[in-house]
């Protein structure tokens, strides 16, 4: 994903708050409660909420949501 931040383009391993929500196949307000409840990593950039690769990965090795090992990462990423 490309983002600009400062007038740089800079790659990074984020996805967006969308992306995330329509993998996982839930809704803003299931989402809203990982954040707060489950404390889902998230970075915002602005008025955009993005997720890290990395802090996904070990969230999701901690709250077992989706079966990581079934989850494949780098078609989100992509």
């Amino acid at each position: 994903m490309k983002i600009w931040f400062w007038g740089i383009k800079m790659s990074l391993g984020y996805i967006t708050k969308k992306k995330f929500i329509n993998t996982f196949q839930i809704n803003r307000k299931t989402f809203e409660m990982w954040v707060k409840d489950k404390k889902l990593p998230i970075k915002r950039i602005g008025y955009k909420t993005y997720i890290q690769k990395n802090e996904l990965e070990e969230w999701l090795k901690e709250f077992s949501i989706n079966e990581p090992s079934l989850l494949d990462l780098k078609s989100i990423f992509n």
